[in-house]
C-alpha cells in the first residue's frame, strides 16, 4: 500500500507540472508584443502571425502530451516490477497446467551493435585450417625408417654455409602435480629436490639454463626455503638463466576445462609470480596435454604472452607439418577477422618430449645423448646402445653425430634456430644427473663453436631465448608475424599417439570428479561476488573490522584446489586411485569452505541493519541446502522443518540477468505455504520425494517456487506451516510397473495412480514446448515446437560399447571399442514414473544401470524452451563397457557437427569415415550441436563429455566408462573406481527458419487488394511494408513507407519505422559486402525450393562461379562447407543448378591440388563419372571441365622428383588420378551413360592418360589403363550402330576411341608392352570372332576398323587372323545394308599397307564396283568408293606404284568432286568424298583437276565448318597432299645405286611434281579458299614475298 501512495503521489505531481507547462505557454501567447494590438481590427499580416503561433501551441501541446505519456508508461513499468509477482497458473478440467501470459519479455531484446563483430569481414583466410587438413590427409601411418612416423630427412652438408645453424638445448623438468603419486607425494619426494639442485647447480656456471612451469610445486617449495634462496632465485630469473613459461598454477588439461577454471589458475599462478618474484612469463609451454583447444592461445595471447610451444599432436598431423614445414605458424581464432588473436606457435615434431625423441628423427642415436642414461645408472636405452661420457678422444665423433640430428630437425622448419629440449617427467631430481648433462653437453658444444667449417653455434638456451633468436633471424619484434610463416586456425583434437590408439576415452574417464570440478567452479564464481558486494558494503558502512576477511584465504585455497585440478591427469580422469581420491578430498575441502564464504556474505547483505551483523563461525547464521558426506558421495538435500515460526529462504542468481526461476525445497510437510519477502503468497508445486523407483520417502516434500530473482542480487523467501488447501499446487503421479510385482509405498498428500502395464505413448506440453515419450521405454521420442504442426523426430536410447579382446584394449586415456554400440538391453523392463504439475511436469525411467529423469518446466523465458535431462548412472558391475546415450533426429546433418571448446567457442567437426570410430568423438565441456537449414538440436552439458555424431542427425555422449586394464599408456591401472554419478543436460530444438514466407505473403498480397481500392490508405501501406520487409524485399518495403510518410508527414510512427528500414538496409548492404555472407546468400537462393525467381537463381549460379574463379573467394567457399552444399546442387538433378555446382567447383580446383583432393573425397569419383554420363549435354561436358581440372591439378604433384622429406608429403594424388581414371573406364561400357558422356570420358582419356612428352620417362599410367581399360574401350570401339544392345554413340565416338587407343600404342616404350597389347586386342577381337553368330562378326570386324583407324600395327596384326579378311569380303556381299557398311568400312581402313591393297585389289575390287552401281543407299555406295579411291592411292606418291589403269583415278576423282559439290546430300555422307579426295591426291593429275575446280573447293571449305570433326583430318590431308606440304627427302645417290643392284624397287615421283609444274594449281588455292571460307578464319595462308604455302593448324 505505501508504494501504491507513492505511485499516486508521483502521478499527480507529474500532472501539476504539466498544467503548469500549459498556462505558461498561453502565458506566453498572451504577452507576445506582436499580438497587442490597439483596436478590434487585425491586419492580415497579423493574422498570418497569430495562426503561426497557434500552431507552434498546438505542436508544443503535442509534445507535452507525449512526454506525459512517457512518464505514465514509465511509472506503469516500476509499478509492474515492484508489484509483479508471477501469476498463478491455471488447470483448465481435461486440459494441462497453463500459466497466464508474462506482462514483461521472455527475452532480452539484442542491439544490431552487438551484432557487427559477427557481421564484420573475416578477413583474409588462414593458410591451414585443421578441419581441412583432416579432410585432406589419408592417416595412412606408413613407416618412415627410424622415424616410424615420418620419413627419411636429407640434407646438403654446405646448405649452412651462408647462415649458420642455431642451436639453442632447453633443459626442463616436467612434474606433474599428481598422477602416479599425490601432490604432496610428488613434492616431497621429487619436486623439492630439483628445485633446491636448480638454484645450486645453475650458479656453478652462468652459461646453463632451466626453465620451470608449475607454479603449484613452485609457491609450495618457496614458502619452505630460506630468504637466502629466494634471493638466488631472483637473481637466477633475473639475469635470464631460469624462466618461468606459461606461469599457471598448472599444465591443465585443454580438452575438459571450462575456460573459467583455466583463466582462474593462470591468474593464480601470473598473480604469485608478480608478487613474489616480480617477472611476467613471456612463453608458453604445453608438452604433455593430450590435444590442444584454441581457447589456450587466445588466453595466452591476452595474457601478453607472445610464444608458445605444443607436442601432443595427431602423429599424422605432425608428419604432414613437417613435411610441408609448418610446425611453426601464427595460431589464430576462427572467428578473429583480423590477426589480432594471433600468437606464434612452435610444434615438436616427434613422438615424445623425452630426450630420445627431441635432438633429431632417429631416437636410438638421440638417447645416446640423454646423459641420465649412462651406464650404471637406474635406466637405460631401449635401442641397447648407452651413452658415452664426452671425453677429449671422443669429442669430435660424438659432436659430429650430435649435429647431424640438430641438422635433420632443422630441416623441419624453416628458420635456421633450432630448438631442442632436453629433459623428461621429473628429470634433474639429483645433483648427479645436473652434473651429467650439462657438463658433457658443455663439451660438446664448447667443441661444435670451435670448428667454424661446421656452421653451428649452439648453447643451453631458455624457451624465450629462442623465441628471441627466432625473431631476430627473421627482422621482427615479438609478437608479430614473421615473414613467408603460414597462419593457421582450428584446434589440435583428437590426438593419436600410435596406430589407431586415439586418447578420446579421458574425454569421459571418471564423470564423477568432472561433475564435482563444475560444482566447485559455480560455488567459487558465487562465492567471489557475494564476498566482493559484501566486503564493499562492509567498507562503507566503516564496519570491515567485524567482517571475516579471513575469507580471502578460503576463496584463495578455493581457487588453488581448482587450478590443481585442471592438471591434465587430474580433470582427465587419467590418475591413480589413491591421487584421484586425494583431488576428491582437496575439492570437497574447497566446496564446505565457498559454503561458509557466501554463508556469511549472504547473512551480511540481507541484514537491513548492518550493525546488528555478528560473525560467528561456530554458529551460521544460515545453513545451505545440501551436503555431502564424502568426497565421492552424492549431494544430500536439505530438509527444513516446519514450525510455528516461518522459516527464510535465501536465495542468489549469480547471473548478470533476472532470472524467472522455479526454486526447488524440501520440507517436512504438505501444509506449507511461500511468501515473498513483503509477505505476498507466491504460487508453489508441490511434489513427493522419491527414495526409488516405487517408494515415496515418508514425511519430505518438494516444494518448488515460482520466484524472480534480481540480477547478482539475493531474494528472501518464507516458509510458513499453513493448512490452507489453496496455499500450494499439488502435482499428480502416474507409475507404471510394466507388468513386474513391486511393492508401491504412497503419501495422501500427493496422489498416485499406479498402473500394471506400459501405457501407450504420451506428451508432455508447455506454453513452448510439446514432448512425447514410448510408453514402453519412458524415453523422449520426439519434440514440436509450439506454433507448428509437424513432430520433430528426437528420440533418445542408451547404448553400450565393449574393448577389444585382443592386443591393446581401452583404458583411462583410450577408447579402442570392440565395434559399434550396441544396444542397451537390462534385465527387466523400466518403472516410468509420469509426474505432472503447474510448474513443470517430468518423466523417470528407472532401469539397471541408469535413472533418467527428463524435466519439462511450464514457466515463461528460456527455461521453458528447453528439456532438463538428468542421467543417474551405475555402472559398478559392469566389466570392460562404456555406457552411451544417444539422440536420433530427422535433422539433415549429414557428416557435420559442433562442439564447445572450453565452453568459450565452438568448432565444427567432420564424422571422417577414413578414420576409426573412436577418432571421431571430440570433448564436449559444455555443449554440442547438430542442425540443417531449418532445425538446430543443441545439447547443453554441466559436465564435460565425450561425444560424436557417427550418422546424421544424431548426437551421442559417453555417460561414464568400467574398464578392467590399463592401457599402458603409464597408469598401471584400469578404471574400477566408478561412483553413482549424475551426468545433466539440457536439450533444445530451435527453429532455424523462424519466418512462415506463406503468412507474409498472404499479408502482402491483402494490403495490395486494399491499396488497389483506395490508394491513400496508409494502414494498408503500412501493412505491406511490414510484409516486405519479412520477406527480405527491403527496397520496396522502402517504397511503401515513403509513400505512408508523404501521405501523413507528421506520423512519427512511419518516420521511425522508416528509420529502422533503413538502418536495416543499410546493415544488409554492410553484410552483402562480406565474402562469407555473398557465399552463404547463393546457397540459399540455389538451395531454396520457394525460390521461383529463376533470374534471381541465375545471378546467384553466376556470381558463385565468378567467386570461385578468385583464391580468395574459392577459399572462402571451401572453408565455408561449400563442397557439401555444392553436392547437394548436383543432386538435385536440375541442369541449371548441376552446372552452377559444376563450374564452381572448376574454380575451386583450379591450380589446388590439396583442394582438389578434399573436393574429390568428399564428392566421391563415382559421382563425378555419374555426372559426366547424363543425358544433359552442357551438363556432361561441364563435368567433363571439371574432371580435367581435377587431372591437371593432381598431376602437378606427380611432375616432381622429390627425395628426403617431400618424398613423405602426405598428399600423395596418384591414388586419386587412378581412382578418376577408373571410374572414367567402367562408364565406357556403361549402356545407362550418355553418348556424349562416353565421348567426352573418351576425349578426357586422351588428355590425361599419355605422357605429355616423350621426355617424360614414366609411362605406368598408361601401362595401368591398357591393363584395367583396354577392353572397355575397345568394347565402345566395336559397337555397331543399330544393333540389338549397342551403347549409345554419337558420330564420333569411334573415331575417339581409335584415337585413344593409338595414344596408348604410342605411349609404349618397349616391344614386351607393345607385345602385351596386341595380345590383348587378339584376344578381345578372337572373343567376339569365334564363339559368337553374325552379330559376333560384326563386333569384331567393328573392332578391326576401330584398330585400324588408330593403332594400325595392332589393326593389321588383328586382320591377319584367319578368317577375319575373308568375312570381310564375304560380308561386303551381304544383303543387309547394315552389314554392307560395316564391312565395306573395314575394307577401306584395311587397304593401307600396298601389299594387302593388291590382295583387295585382285579380289574385292569388282565387290566395291558392284556395290557402288547398284547399292540403294548413298551411304554405302559413297563408302565403296572411298574404298576404290584408297585401292587406287595404295602406292602413296610414287609413281611407278599404280594399282589401277590409267585415268581410273581420274574417274574416281571426278566422282568425288560429284557427291561433294551435291548439297542435297548430308554432309556426313559428303564427308567422305573429301575423304577418298585425301587418297586421290597423291596423284599429281588428280590434284591439278581438283584446285582447278573451284565449285569443289568451295564445297570442302563449307563442309569444313560443320561439327563433324572428323571431315577436317581429311580436308587438311587434301590440303596437304594439293600443295605439296609433305615431307620430302632426296634420296642419297649412293644409296639408290646400291638399291638398283640389289634390284629393289625405287619409288618415283609424278613427272608434273618432278618438274615443278605444280606451282600454278598451287597458286589457285588462295583465291578459292577466301571464297570458300568466307568471314571465318582461312585454313591456310600464305606468308611473305617467297609464296611458300603455311597451314594453319585447325582448332
Amino acid at each position: 500500500m505505501k508504494l501504491k501512495k507513492q505511485v499516486t503521489v508521483c502521478g499527480a505531481a507529474i500532472f501539476c507540472v504539466a498544467v503548469f507547462s500549459l498556462y505558461l505557454m498561453l502565458d506566453r501567447v498572451q504577452h507576445d508584443p506582436a499580438r497587442h494590438q490597439s483596436g478590434g481590427n487585425f491586419p492580415r499580416s497579423q493574422i498570418s502571425v497569430l495562426q503561426n503561433r497557434i500552431e507552434q501551441l498546438e505542436q508544443l501541446l503535442e509534445e507535452n502530451h507525449e512526454i506525459i505519456s512517457h512518464i505514465k508508461d514509465s511509472v506503469l513499468e516500476l509499478t509492474a516490477h515492484a508489484e509483479g509477482q508471477p501469476a498463478p497458473p491455471r488447470h483448465p478440467p481435461n486440459s494441462s497446467w497453463a500459466l497466464p501470459p508474462e506482462s514483461r519479455p521472455s527475452f532480452l531484446s539484442v542491439s544490431p551493435q552487438d551484432c557487427q563483430f559477427a557481421l564484420g569481414g573475416k578477413g583474409q583466410s588462414p593458410d591451414l585450417q585443421m578441419l581441412a587438413v583432416y579432410s585432406l590427409l589419408p592417416f595412412d601411418n606408413q613407416d618412415g625408417g627410424v622415424w616410424k612416423q615420418g620419413f627419411d630427412i636429407t640434407y646438403e652438408p654446405n646448405e649452412w654455409d651462408a647462415e649458420p645453424l642455431q642451436v639453442f638445448v632447453v633443459p626442463h623438468s616436467h612434474n606433474d602435480p599428481g598422477w602416479i603419486k599425490t601432490f604432496d607425494k610428488y613434492y616431497y619426494d621429487q619436486t623439492q629436490h630439483i628445485l633446491n639442485s636448480m638454484v645450486l647447480k645453475m650458479q656453478e656456471d652462468p652459461r646453463r639454463r632451466f626453465i620451470w612451469s608449475e607454479i603449484s610445486f613452485f609457491s609450495k617449495w618457496w614458502d619452505n626455503i630460506s630468504a637466502q634462496k629466494r634471493a638466488a632465485v631472483r637473481r637466477l630469473v633475473g639475469n635470464g638463466q631460469l624462466e618461468m613459461v606459461t606461469g599457471g598454477w598448472v599444465m591443465p588439461d585443454e580438452a575438459n576445462s571450462h575456460y573459467f577454471a583455466m583463466i582462474d589458475q593462470l591468474i593464480e599462478g601470473h598473480q604469485w609470480l608478480e608478487k613474489n618474484i616480480g617477472v611476467t612469463p613471456r612463453s608458453g609451454w604445453a608438452v604433455d596435454p593430450f590435444g590442444y583447444s584454441s581457447t589456450m592461445p587466445y588466453l595466452l595471447k591476452r595474457s601478453n604472452l607472445t610464444g608458445m610451444l605444443i607436442q601432443r599432436v595427431h602423429y599424422a598431423i605432425k608428419k604432414h607439418f613437417a613435411a610441408t614445414q609448418n610446425l611453426e605458424f601464427m595460431w589464430r581464432q576462427a572467428w578473429d577477422p583480423d590477426s589480432s588473436t594471433d600468437i606464434f606457435c612452435h610444434m615438436m615434431p616427434f613422438y615424445s618430449y623425452d630426450v630420445p625423441h627431441t635432438c633429431g628423427p632417429d631416437p636410438k642415436i638421440c638417447c645416446q645423448f640423454d646423459f641420465k642414461r649412462l651406464p650404471g645408472g637406474r635406466i637405460n636405452c631401449p635401442w641397447k646402445v648407452p651413452p658415452r661420457a664426452i671425453t677429449e678422444a671422443n669429442v669430435a665423433e660424438r659432436a659430429q653425430l650430435l649435429l647431424d640430428q640438430y641438422r635433420k630437425k632443422s630441416k623441419l622448419y624453416r628458420s635456421k634456430v633450432l630448438l631442442v629440449p632436453l629433459g623428461d617427467d621429473f628429470r634433474y631430481d639429483k645433483p648427479q644427473e645436473w652434473d651429467a648433462q650439462f657438463l658433457n653437453y658443455q663439451r660438446i658444444f664448447d667443441f661444435l663453436n670451435s670448428q667454424p667449417h661446421l656452421h653451428v653455434q649452439a648453447q643451453f638456451g631458455t624457451l624465450s631465448d629462442y623465441f628471441d633468436a627466432l625473431y631476430k633471424k627473421v627482422g621482427i619484434v615479438p609478437g608479430m608475424k614473421p615473414p613467408g610463416f603460414p597462419v593457421l586456425s582450428g584446434d589440435f583434437f583428437s590426438y593419436a599417439d600410435r596406430e589407431d590408439h586415439y586418447w578420446t576415452g579421458y574425454f569421459t574417464s571418471r564423470p564423477f570428479y568432472k561433475s564435482l570440478d563444475r560444482v566447485l567452479e559455480t560455488h567459487l564464481r558465487g562465492a567471489e561476488i557475494l564476498y566482493s558486494l559484501a566486503l564493499a558494503h562492509a567498507r562503507r558502512a566503516s564496519a570491515d573490522s567485524r567482517y571475516p576477511l579471513s575469507d580471502y584465504a578460503l576463496l584463495t585455497n578455493a581457487r588453488r584446489n581448482l587450478g590443481l585440478f585442471q592438471h591434465h591427469d587430474a580433470i582427465t580422469g587419467t590418475a591413480k586411485e589413491a591421487v584421484v581420491v586425494d583431488y576428491g578430498v582437496r575439492l570437497l575441502h574447497s566446496l564446505s569452505s565457498l559454503k561458509r564464504v557466501i554463508i556469511n556474505a549472504a547473512h551480511y547483505l540481507v541484514l537491513g541493519d548492518k550493525d546488528a551483523y555478528r560473525y560467528d563461525p561456530a554458529t551460521p547464521f544460515l545453513s545451505t541446502d545440501d551436503t555431502r558426506l564424502n568426497q565421492d558421495s552424492l549431494p544430500e538435500r536439505t530438509v527444513i522443518k516446519l514450525g510455528a515460526s516461518p522459516r527464510f529462504l535465501v536465495v542468489f542468481n549469480p547471473l548478470e540477468q533476472e532470472r524467472l526461476s522455479v526454486v526447488p525445497v524440501l520440507v517436512d510437510t504438505p501444509h506449507v505455504r511461500v511468501l515473498s519477502e513483503e509477505g505476498q503468497p507466491l504460487p508453489a508445486q508441490l511434489t513427493a520425494q522419491w527414495g526409488s523407483a516405487t517408494n515415496v520417502v515418508p514425511d519430505v516434500y518438494q516444494v518448488s517456487v515460482l520466484a524472480r530473482l534480481p540480477a547478482l542480487g539475493l531474494r528472501v523467501l518464507q516458509l510458513q506451516k499453513s493448512f490452507d488447501g489453496q496455499a500450494v499446487l499439488k502435482s499428480s503421479v502416474r507409475l507404471y510397473l510394466h507388468g513386474r510385482d513391486l511393492p508401491v509405498r504412497k503419501q495422501e498428500a500427493v496422489p498416485v495412480q499406479v498402473f500394471p502395464t506400459a501405457p501407450e505413448d504420451f506428451c508432455l506440453e508447455n506454453q513452448h514446448l510439446r514432448a512425447c515419450f514410448s510408453g514402453h521405454s519412458g524415453l523422449l521420442q520426439s519434440l514440436r515446437r509450439a506454433g507448428e504442426e509437424r513432430e520433430q523426430r528426437v528420440s533418445s536410447e542408451f547404448l553400450v560399447y565393449g574393448t577389444r579382446t585382443s592386443k591393446d584394449k581401452s583404458g583411462a586415456y583410450l577408447f579402442l571399442p570392440d565395434g559399434e554400440a550396441k544396444p542397451y538391453t537390462p534385465k527387466e523392463p523400466p518403472v516410468v514414473r509420469v509426474t505432472e504439475g503447474p510448474f513443470f511436469s517430468e518423466v523417470s525411467s528407472y532401469y539397471q544401470h541408469v535413472q533418467t529423469v527428463v524435466r519439462l518446466y511450464n514457466v515463461p523465458g528460456v527455461e521453458g524452451l528447453s528439456l532438463d535431462v538428468s542421467c543417474l548412472v551405475d555402472i559398478r558391475d559392469h566389466v570392460n563397457k562404456e555406457l552411451a546415450l544417444r539422440f536420433s533426429t530427422d535433422i539433415e546433418s549429414e557428416d557435420t557437427f559442433f562442439t564447445d571448446l572450453n565452453g568459450f567457442q565452438i568448432q565444427p567437426r567432420r564424422y571422417q569415415q577414413k578414420l576409426p570410430l573412436q577418432a571421431n568423438f571430440y570433448p564436449m565441456p559444455a555443449m554440442a550441436y547438430i542442425q540443417d537449414m531449418q532445425s538446430r538440436l543443441t545439447l547443453h552439458t554441466a559436465q564435460a563429455l565425450g561425444v560424436s555424431s557417427l550418422s546424421s542427425g544424431q548426437l551421442e555422449v559417453i555417460l561414464d566408462r568400467r574398464l578392467m586394464q590399463d592401457d599402458n599408456r603409464g597408469l598401471g591401472q584400469g578404471l574400477k573406481d566408478n561412483k553413482r554419478t549424475c551426468n545433466r543436460f539440457r536439450l533444445l530444438l530451435e527453429r532455424r527458419a523462424t519466418a512462415n514466407k506463406e503468412d507474409y505473403a498472404e499479408a502482402e498480397a491483402d494490403a495490395s487488394k486494399a491499396i488497389e481500392a483506395d490508394g491513400r490508405d496508409t494502414k494498408a501501406l503500412f501493412r505491406r511494408s511490414q510484409a516486405l520487409q519479412k520477406l527480405g524485399r527491403l527496397d520496396q518495403a522502402i517504397s511503401d513507407l515513403q509513400r505512408c510518410i508523404s501521405l501523413e508527414p507528421k506520423n512519427k510512427a512511419f518516420q521511425e519505422a522508416l528509420r529502422t528500414l533503413g538502418s536495416s538496409m543499410h546493415e544488409k548492404m554492410k553484410s552483402m559486402s562480406c565474402t562469407d555472407s555473398k557465399v552463404e546468400q547463393m546457397f540459399q537462393i540455389l538451395l531454396d525450393p520457394e525460390e521461383k525467381d529463376a533470374d534471381k537463381k541465375q545471378k546467384a549460379a553466376q556470381n558463385l562461379i565468378v567467386l570461385a574463379r578468385e583464391e580468395a573467394g574459392a577459399e572462402k567457399i571451401f572453408q565455408s562447407d561449400g563442397v557439401r552444399l555444392l553436392t547437394r546442387l548436383l543432386d538435385t538433378a536440375k541442369a541449371d543448378l548441376m552446372l552452377a555446382a559444376l563450374r564452381t567447383l572448376v574454380g575451386l580446383c583450379s591450380g589446388h591440388r590439396s583442394r582438389t583432393m578434399a573436393i574429390l573425397a568428399e564428392l566421391g569419383a563415382p559421382r563425378l563419372s555419374a555426372v559426366l554420363g547424363v543425358e544433359h549435354e552442357q551438363v556432361s561436358l561441364a563435368a567433363c571441365n571439371l574432371l580435367h581440372v581435377m587431372f591437371d591439378s593432381l598431376r602437378e604433384g606427380l611432375q616432381k622428383d622429390f627425395r628426403g622429406k617431400e618424398d613423405a608429403v602426405v598428399l600423395d594424388s596418384s591414388k586419386d588420378l587412378k581412382l578418376l581414371i577408373k571410374d572414367l573406364l567402367e562408364l565406357l561400357p556403361l549402356e545407362g551413360a550418355s553418348a556424349h558422356g562416353r565421348d567426352n570420358a573418351l576425349n578426357l582419356l586422351i588428355k590425361v592418360v599419355p605422357r605429355r612428352s616423350p621426355k617424360e620417362t614414366n609411362n605406368s599410367m598408361s601401362l595401368w589403363v591398357i591393363d584395367q581399360g583396354l577392353k572397355k574401350i575397345l568394347e565402345v570401339g566395336s559397337t555397331v550402330c543399330g544393333a540389338p544392345g549397342s551403347l549409345p554413340v554419337t558420330e564420333n565416338t569411334r573415331m575417339s576411341a581409335s584415337v585413344l587407343l593409338s595414344k596408348l600404342y604410342e605411349d609404349l616404350k618397349c616391344d614386351a608392352e607393345r607385345e602385351n597389347f596386341h595380345h590383348l586386342c587378339e584376344d578381345y577381337v578372337r572373343s567376339w570372332f569365334e564363339g559368337h553368330e553374325l552379330a559376333g562378326k560384326l563386333r569384331a570386324i567393328q573392332t578391326v576398323s576401330c584398330l585400324l583407324q588408330g593403332p594400325s600395327d595392332a589393326g593389321n596384326r588383328v586382320l591377319e587372323l584367319e578368317g577375319i579378311m575373308d568375312s570381310v569380303l564375304s560380308l561386303c556381299a551381304s544383303v543387309c545394308e547394315a552389314h554392307q557398311l560395316v564391312a565395306v568400312e573395314a575394307l577401306i581402313h584395311a587397304a593401307d599397307k600396298a601389299k594387302r591393297a593388291s590382295f583387295i585389289t585382285a579380289n574385292g575390287v569388282s565387290l566395291l564396283k558392284e556395290i557402288y552401281k547398284h547399292s540403294e543407299r548413298d551411304s554405302i555406295r559413297i563408302r565403296a568408293l572411298v574404298g576404290l579411291c584408297k585401292l587406287g592411292s595404295a602406292g602413296g606418291t610414287d609413281f611407278s606404284m599404280k594399282q589401277f589403269a590409267e585415268g581410273s583415278t581420274m574417274k574416281l576423282a571426278k566422282q568425288c568432286r560429284k557427291w561433294l559439290c551435291n548439297e542435297a546430300i548430308d554432309a556426313g555422307t559428303r564427308r567422305w568424298a573429301v575423304e577418298g579426295l585425301a587418297y586421290l591426291t597423291f596423284d599429281a593429275d588428280v590434284k591439278e583437276e581438283f584446285v582447278e575446280d573451284k565449285a569443289a573447293m568451295q564445297a570442302m571449305f563449307q563442309l569444313a565448318k560443320s561439327e563433324d570433326r572428323s571431315v577436317l583430318y581429311a580436308v587438311a590431308s587434301t590440303l596437304v597432299n594439293c600443295t605439296n606440304s609433305y615431307d620430302h627427302e632426296e634420296p642419297d645417290p649412293q644409296m639408290l645405286e646400291l638399291a638398283k643392284y640389289a634390284k629393289q624397287h625405287i619409288p618415283e615421283q609424278h613427272p608434273k611434281v618432278r618438274g615443278g609444274l605444280m606451282a600454278g594449281a598451287v597458286g589457285s588455292l588462295g583465291p578459292a579458299g577466301q571464297q570458300g571460307g568466307g568471314t571465318e578464319p582461312g585454313l591456310w595462308s600464305r606468308d611473305g614475298e617467297s609464296g611458300d604455302t603455311i597451314l594453319v593448324p585447325l582448332g
